[in-house]
């Protein structure tokens, strides 16, 4: 037994031999819980498990145990019973190794199927649930009826496993609920068809090891005991599978081998049919009993099991239920004893196994049946294996059924419970006492002192507090009572705590004294508390206790206010009193009778006494000390000095100051905002201040300015404050460096940039500004503020309040809270505004701009009130308030309109609309309105589409070219191009008219899925109505039902998708997918149904929250539909939070300072010196030489050469971008990163390296400079996005387990600002600046001109006067030395004041001074030596590039005359061309024969793809249509693009010319000129069309050039008008002039052709311009070839010749008067063409 017990446990189980149970023939769902629950009970003496191993492989449970002496806790019980089945339990040494479990990933076991099911219902069902990438293959049946192993054809996830799990037990199965469970790998086949002799099981074992067979080492073979099957298992899992799959031939025998599953076993043929010598018993059983067993098969395969050594069997109906009897056949194969002999011992087993079991009924009476029947309930959860428990509420009867020694415990257990429930109803009537203990003391003496309401009468309480015990006496039942309502009291009361760490406070508080007066001090505040005081002698927790809460919170603000502090300076002379024994004494005393706490403390060279305690105490007793120690009163005297010789003193005069003290025994304090503070006797302060104002005289200071370019930087961060540090050390001197606005004028200036004005009639100015409005110069600028009037809330008013001061702020708290459409006035303090104008907009929601024009109106009045000039406005709302942009311009402009209109007389001439340089969106929305108020044509129109309104809760999950999906309520919408009958969905949806009349997408379905599906749905042919579904199968295809739309109109797509979508969801379908819903025969255009389509989608989901229905696709066929669909979903959705933003919060600002937290790890962007950073690496910078910059310099110079020799012996390394690492030197870092400067746009992976590179190394903090803005002439912005871009990016994409701290730590304060902002913009996700482009740069620098460009330095030196005068020689010297002077001539090149402004900003980003003389041709460039030569370099590239970019604009301007790209605005399908440059790049890429372009419209980035003609917004996934246009030369050029109807272009089209544009006041002059000068009545033009018939026009152009050619010399052409009906207009606008018309309304005066008047008057006049029923009249304007005429004749047919001896040559025209004509009559259709139709009314 040792050897087996020991069978494959692993050498390392030695250490627990002993203490292992091995536990088999468990019942099924056994798990680790019930085994513990079962094993260390208290029954068992609860022994102590360490480990529960439930091995399916070996069908056993090991369960390992702590030593040997609790294992045998358990043993000591032979017989185990665990969920009322009797399991084997034997000792083992270890957990066998091979009890790990190898799971078949490909099948499943399904337990519960009811009885009757096929295995196919079951497939269909499961595979629904395991997902559309999952069928089964495969089913097998064992002897269970009710289980199922099913194979499916692909793995089975952990994952989808789950998902299978969850959703079977949601839904329900033919009326009851399944369960799924995993598998082992199966190692043994079941082969069939064997034959019955006596060495086939050996010649089995051989085949199946042979190669033939293909199968592998054989463990074990079983012949069943119906000899036709045998169990044949393998060593290895695989080689059962394998031979399953092939066939086998054995001894000219067809074997039939499938895998063996052990789980379900193998169901034998039982019930074959019994010959006439059959062997059958029947037994007669207890009714109870037989029903018990017939539940449990269990007891059937025990009693199966019995009855096989005597050659016994059960068949498959063993039991009857009616007959109450047990039938039992005999094994015919093994018959071995005389029938009598075989009855006679199959009785005695069938009577030993009936004798197990028994069945009992007892009677309760009333007092015990609720525990009775709660008993009941738990054995039958428990014991249903073992027991059945049947309970009779009506006659209080139990039933008990089953193992008779189960049995027998149940009844005990009703027995024990009946006595304690008769002994509990005798003693409830008895006196007990009962007694609570609770170590709250305190707690217990609130309610000691208040009482207990609500106790029972009857019932005495006791409370004794100090022992922490509470007593109660009186009746059981009422004590109980009592007890539940003391525990209410209890819970009850509130707490509140202070925590206090100053020690000398813990001790006083501690105290007993200090106990008793917080006692006084809330009693005095008349607070009904009472406390207690725990914790350590250096600190406690003061706790208070109420009924009320408030008086808890008063009582801790009543005791912190209370206590204080007080220090008494020991005057020197006094010292020695405090060595006393009458100090010792009054301490002691003090501390007795006041509750106050002394200690002495050093001071430099004096002392200080500190008295702790109450406030009245501490004021007694620094009395009585003052009074012992006998002092005269301390006086204090303060010197106001300048800030730096404060620093002077401090670096240079301390040891004098030292020695000062000593002498005259008093105490200075030097302050470094400029003050001497003098302690001591007041005779003494009069000394000591004429000895320091000695000191400080001898302090010279003299300022010097540095106004030279290229110097203020220098000063600030570059080698000149290198030479300052130096001349500090050499010349005993300290330099303050001042940055302060320059006095004169530089070349570069930072005012705001007007970008367009309009003046009202009544003179008010109203301009646009880009700019910054805390920069703006005017009476009065308007702030956006938050309600609670925190001016670091929002963007505007945060950067007002850093330039006002904080005055400003202290002034807004003053105010208090405002609430929504408040407004209310401040100072301006450090602005250029006489005033503040603080306004509290609400968030943005359909309504609120009421609000904002509120506010624009009480601004504007109270500026007219207050009689200023000038007030400029931010875009109100349009940034964290999520205002429309569009709105908040309409807004805006509309109520300064309204007040210019209502305020003639007003003072306020100037209001200024300022707009963020950044905010393209703000900027293009202001110039709309701006040119619609000034009544111009709109020549800026938005590229972007109207935004719809988010659908909350829909989200965007993944958007590509191809697919568009998104979350809504837990439901999949998807938008995908492709076949929909190749969908793998349970339903697709087609389309069809009301008479069935399938269209392209139906034919297809049926061509696909067989005629069956139209039969079907013809079944339902007039019966059909509008809106109505009608449900089909799906014929071959594979889906479980197609849904047919009857579609007649657009209107019914939205409930028509909705039907849709209801029905899969009524029938359970999970899937569904529909096309573009009625864009073929129905005509609906692609907008409108992919609108409709998924509002019904939406809808649906909204209103039903589908538990079936997951997944709704849109398969849209046409790659020309998908764009609008994918754009419609797109646009509805909301993006997750990612990119930038995600993760990214800021935990504070200040001035100069932010810090931020993404993933745990703090970012910090600063202002200062990175050597000063205490973290474990420090970031430096080199060039590809290795040689360092300024911050190197330092870094050798504190830290020793070391760190330039390692640095120099990996000069091999010395890439761009590399990093290198090296050791610190004796500087307190780890290590030290040089950075190899890479390219600006290479920078982010540089810094991803750094990081990597220090979590690698488990270094906790890194600093970083500001990587190549020195003499890399990074641009500070770029290196800002490009840095803080590649931190964040790396702190998402990888989780930091070491890395915790990173600083960007920027010296140039003029820097700073950049990397605050990009900062910001990473939190909030906008960090997307325009890289590259010409408009980012000028952004860029006109931020940096706002820092720097108006300072200068001024150097504030102080020291010795001879020390002074020499620094000031050596600062002079060095700016000489720097200084160089550059001339650039341009030798004829013009420049523009675009290029100029180009040029100028190199100003600041260089620190240089550039002077531009256009007279002379000549660029001056005058900085620093280091600055001046790539300055000069920038400028010819500036000047090269723009050459070139001119040579690229006229390319363009003829490019666009022949070509033109145009974009399909969604709303009207409208042509929107491409701007000029953009068309030029998009054509040059298209004859590249490139696939796509890309390109940047308005800041965003757009993608356009020439296979399927969209362009796709980059930042937001929009698609929009494009079309390419080749402009055709022989119509006018002012003409539009001639719309197409399938790719042709249509005849004709009618442009409407809108009022106001430059065409229609041309013709409109033309029109009423002649009503002017007749003096008749000007008509009103209600609508002018352009008539654009190419066709017609070309006709007109070819007698055109006719007439050119032979009538040279002679203007050929007039504009004349014509007047018709409004009947005739669309036939003249399709044929041109009918000559057959002439004369049907007066007559053929001159001729019959067709008339023109040279006067609108005349052709107005009714009789040829005959109004409709409205009163509108028609004119046509038209382009007439008069050529040369004469006069005409009423009989003329045709004009008549010049010369009768020519008749072939006529005259072209007739005229009524040939010397002054005004009408003119042609003869010829093409000689006139009806250029424009005026509709008109008197």
């Amino acid at each position: 037994m040792s050897q087996l017990n020991n069978l494959n446990c692993p050498p390392s189980s030695s250490g627990t031999t002993g203490s292992v149970l091995e536990v088999t023939e468990y019942p099924p769902r056994t798990d680790e819980e019930t085994i513990d629950l079962y094993f260390s009970r208290n029954e068992f003496g609860a022994p102590d498990i360490t480990a529960i191993t439930i091995s399916k492989k070996r069908s056993a449970i090991y369960v390992t145990f702590a030593n040997e002496s609790e294992r045998a806790k358990v043993l000591r019980e032979k017989r185990h019973t665990i969920r009322g089945t009797l399991v084997s339990v034997r000792p083992v040494s270890c957990v066998p190794e091979d009890s790990v479990d190898s799971v078949d990933d490909r099948s499943v076991l399904v337990k519960g199927i009811p009885p009757g099911t096929s295995r196919e219902t079951v497939s269909h069902f499961l595979e629904k649930l395991a997902g559309p990438d999952l069928a089964v293959v495969g089913a097998h049946t064992g002897i269970d009826p009710t289980s199922s192993v099913l194979t499916f054809d692909g793995e089975i996830s952990d994952r989808v496993f789950t998902t299978m799990s969850q959703n079977v037990s949601k839904e329900s199965f033919l009326g009851t609920f399944l369960t799924v469970e995993q598998v082992q790998k199966p190692n043994a086949v079941l082969v069939k068809g064997i034959k019955d002799e006596q060495y086939f099981k050996q010649k089995l074992e051989y085949y199946f090891e042979s190669k033939k067979s293909r199968g592998g080492s054989v463990k074990d073979v079983v012949i069943l005991r119906n000899r036709k099957a045998a169990v044949v298992t393998f060593q290895e899992a695989d080689v059962a599978k394998r031979v399953s799959e092939n066939s086998h031939t054995l001894e000219g025998i067809q074997l039939h081998v499938s895998v063996y599953y052990r789980e379900i076993g193998y169901e034998e043929d039982d019930d074959e049919e019994d010959t006439g010598d059959s062997w059958t018993l029947e037994f007669p059983c207890d009714p109870h009993i037989v029903s018990f067993l017939s539940e449990r098969p269990a007891q059937k395969r025990r009693l199966a099991d019995n009855l096989k050594p005597i050659h016994g069997s059960l068949p498959q109906s063993w039991i009857d239920v009616t007959s109450n009897q047990i039938r039992v056949v005999a094994d015919e194969s093994k018959r071995m004893d005389r029938k009598e002999k075989w009855e006679k011992k199959c009785a005695e087993v069938v009577q030993e196994f009936l004798d197990r079991f028994t069945s009992k009924s007892v009677h309760f009476p009333d007092y015990v049946w609720s525990r009775i029947e709660e008993e009941c309930e738990v054995h039958t959860i428990y014991y249903q294996e073992l027991i059945d428990v049947q309970a009779a509420p009506a006659s209080h009867d139990v039933r008990v059924t089953g193992v008779e020694d189960e049995c027998q415990k149940i009844f005990k257990d009703f027995a024990r419970i009946q006595r304690e429930e008769k002994k509990k109803s005798k003693k409830e009537e008895k006196e007990i006492t009962k007694v609570l203990t609770d170590k709250n003391k305190t707690k217990l003496a609130l309610i000691e002192s208040v009482g207990v309401a609500g106790v029972p009468a009857g019932v005495v309480v006791m409370i004794r507090a100090n022992e922490g015990e509470i007593e109660f006496k009186g009746k059981a039942t009422l004590v109980e009572r009592a007890v539940t309502k003391f525990l209410d009291v209890l819970t009850s009361i509130k707490e509140n705590s202070i925590h206090v760490t100053e020690k000398h406070f813990a001790r006083i508080l501690a105290s007993k004294g200090g106990g008793e007066k917080v006692r006084c001090i809330l009693k005095k505040a008349g607070l009904d508390v009472v406390h207690e005081v725990t914790g350590k002698a250096s600190e406690c927790m003061m706790r208070f206790y109420s009924f009320h809460p408030e008086a808890t919170e008063k009582a801790a603000e009543v005791i912190q206010a209370s206590l204080t502090t007080q220090s008494i300076p020991v005057q020197k002379s006094k010292l020695s009193y405090l060595h006393t024994d009458p100090w010792e004494t009054l301490q002691e005393n003090l501390a007795k009778d006041l509750c106050v706490l002394m200690e002495v403390t050093d001071l430099r060279d004096t002392k200080t006494v500190a008295v702790y305690g109450f406030s009245d105490d501490v004021k007694e007793a620094s009395k009585q000390i003052t009074v012992h120690l006998g002092q005269k009163t301390v006086a204090s005297e303060t010197m106001s000095i300048l800030p730096g010789q404060a620093e002077y003193i401090i670096k240079f005069k301390v040891p004098e100051i030292k020695d000062l003290e000593k002498k005259k025994g008093v105490q200075i304090m030097i302050k470094k905002i400029g003050e001497l503070i003098i302690q001591g006797p007041t005779d003494k302060i009069r000394e000591v201040e004429s000895s320091l104002t000695a000191i400080v005289d001898k302090i010279k200071n003299k300022q010097v300015a540095i106004k030279q370019p290229g110097m203020v930087t220098s000063m600030q961060s570059g080698s000149g404050r290198i030479l300052l540090e130096n001349l500090e050390k050499k010349n005993s001197v300290y330099i303050a460096i001042k940055t302060a606005a320059s006095t004169t004028t530089t070349s570069t200036t930072a005012s705001p940039t007007p970008t367009g004005s309009f003046t009202t009639p009544e003179g008010i100015n109203i301009t646009l500004v880009e700019g910054n409005i805390e920069q703006e110069t005017a009476d009065v600028i308007v702030n956006s503020i938050k309600f609670d009037m925190d001016l670091s809330a929002g963007n505007v008013s945060a950067a007002i309040a850093q330039v006002a001061g904080p005055q400003l702020q202290q002034e807004c708290t003053k105010i208090g809270k405002m609430s929504a459409g408040e407004m209310k006035k401040t100072g301006g303090f450090n602005l250029q505004c006489k005033e503040i104008y603080h306004v509290v907009c609400p968030d943005w929601e359909p309504g609120k701009e009421q609000t904002l024009s509120s506010l624009m109106s009480q601004c504007l009045a109270q500026a007219h009130q207050d009689g200023v000039s000038s007030i400029a406005f931010p875009t109100i709302g349009t940034g964290n308030l999520k205002f429309p942009k569009e709105v908040v311009a309409d807004v805006m402009f509309k109520e300064t309109v309204q007040f210019s209109a209502n305020n003639s007389q007003t003072k306020v001439k100037d209001i200024r609309f300022v707009l963020y340089p950044q905010d393209a969106q703000s900027i293009t929305s202001f110039k709309m309105k701006l040119l619609e108020v000034q009544g111009r044509p709109k020549t800026v129109r938005m590229r972007r589409r109207v935004a719809k309104p988010n659908t909350p809760g829909l989200t965007l999950k993944s958007i590509s070219a191809t697919c568009t999906e998104t979350d809504y309520h837990g439901v999949t919408i998807q938008v995908q191009q492709g076949d929909l009958t190749k969908d793998k969905v349970d339903v697709i949806v087609n389309t069809s008219d009301d008479k069935l009349n399938f269209g392209k997408l139906g034919d297809h379905i049926v061509q696909e899925g067989g005629q069956s599906i139209k039969d079907e749905c013809d079944q339902h042919a007039g019966n059909v109505q509008k809106g109505q579904i009608i449900v089909t199968g799906a014929g071959k295809l594979p889906f479980k039902k197609v849904y047919h739309m009857i579609l007649t109109h657009k209107n019914l797509i939205h409930q028509s998708v909705e039907k849709c979508c209801e029905l899969a969801e009524k029938f359970r379908c999970s899937s569904i997918s529909f096309p573009a819903i009625g864009t073929g025969n129905a005509n609906v255009p692609v907008a409108e149904s992919a609108k409709e389509t998924i509002d019904g989608i939406l809808g649906f989901v909204e209103k039903t929250k589908p538990p079936h229905l997951r997944r709704i696709r849109l398969t849209i066929f046409d790659q020309r539909q998908v764009g609008q669909f994918h754009s419609e979903l797109r646009c509805r959705g909301t993006a997750p939070v990612t990119g930038a933003a995600a993760g990214i919060s800021i935990k504070s600002e200040k001035p100069n300072f932010m810090e931020l937290s993404c993933n745990a790890v703090t970012v910090q962007v600063k202002q200062g010196n990175v050597m000063d950073d205490t973290v474990d690496i420090i970031v430096n910078t080199v060039d590809s030489q290795l040689n360092m910059g300024v911050l190197g310099a330092h870094l050798v110079k504190a830290g020793g050469d070391d760190i330039n020799k390692e640095l120099q012996t990996k000069k091999r390394h010395a890439q761009k971008g590399a990093v290198l690492d090296t050791t610190p030197g004796t500087l307190p870092f780890k290590r030290i990163y040089h950075v190899v400067i890479p390219p600006a746009n290479q920078i982010h992976r540089s810094i991803q390296q750094c990081l990597t590179l220090a979590e690698k190394f488990k270094c906790s903090s890194i600093a970083f400079p500001a990587i190549g803005t020195g003499k890399a002439h990074v641009d500070p912005a770029e290196c800002a996005k490009e840095m803080l871009g590649g931190i964040f990016q790396t702190l998402q994409e990888n989780r930091m387990q070491n890395l915790k701290a990173i600083c960007v730590t920027v010296f140039d304060r003029g820097q700073i600002p950049m990397f605050i902002d990009e900062a910001r913009a990473q939190s909030s996700g906008t960090g997307v600046v325009t890289r590259g482009t010409r408009i980012g740069r000028r952004q860029t620098m006109r931020q940096r001109q706002n820092l720097t460009a108006l300072q200068r330095v001024i150097l504030d030196i102080y020291g010795a006067s001879e020390k002074v005068a020499k620094t000031d020689k050596d600062i002079a010297a060095f700016i000489q030395q720097n200084t160089q002077k550059e001339t650039i001539q341009l030798k004829g090149q013009k420049l523009t004041q675009a290029d100029i402004s180009e040029i100028r900003d190199l100003e600041v980003e260089r620190g240089v001074t550039i002077t531009i003389d256009t007279n002379a041709s000549t660029i001056v460039i005058v900085g620093c030596s280091m600055d001046v030569s790539p300055t000069v370099n920038t400028i010819y590239k500036i000047i090269h590039k723009k050459i070139e970019d001119r040579a690229e604009e006229e390319k363009a301007t003829g490019l666009q005359r022949n070509v033109q790209w145009c974009w399909i605005a969604a709303a009207d399908q409208s042509r929107e061309p491409f701007d000029k440059m953009t068309n030029y790049r998009v054509e040059m890429a298209h004859r590249a024969k490139k696939g796509s372009v890309v390109y940047e419209i308005e800041g965003s980035k757009c993608r356009l793809d020439f296979s399927t003609m969209t362009e796709t917004d980059c930042s937001d996934g929009v698609i929009t249509q494009v079309i390419r246009e080749v402009k055709d030369h022989s119509v006018p050029a002012h003409w539009s693009p001639q719309p197409r109807d399938n790719n042709i272009p249509r005849v004709v089209h009618l442009v409407n010319i809108k009022a106001g544009d430059q065409e229609f006041d041309k013709v409109a002059g033309q029109f009423n000129a002649a009503f002017d000068a007749d003096t008749v009545p000007r008509k009103k033009i209600t609508q002018l069309i352009r008539i654009q018939n190419p066709d017609l026009y070309k006709q007109y152009k070819t007698y055109s050039d006719k007439l050119k050619r032979e009538n040279q010399g002679v203007n050929n052409e007039m504009s004349l008008f014509h007047g018709t009906s409004e009947d005739k207009c669309d036939y003249i606008n399709h044929q041109g002039f009918n000559r057959s018309f002439s004369g049907l309304n007066v007559g053929a005066i001159y001729g019959k052709g067709v008339y023109f008047a040279k006067n609108a008057t005349y052709s107005a006049d009714p009789k040829y311009c005959t109004p409709n029923t409205a009163g509108e009249q028609f004119m046509f304007v038209a382009k007439v070839l008069v050529g040369s005429y004469t006069k005409g004749d009423p009989k003329m047919l045709t004009p008549p010749p010049k010369d009768p001896q020519r008749p072939l040559v006529t005259y072209n025209s007739v005229v009524d008067n040939d010397q002054t004509p005004t009408i003119f009559v042609i003869f010829f259709d093409a000689q006139a063409y009806p250029e424009y139709l005026i509709k008109f009314q008197s």
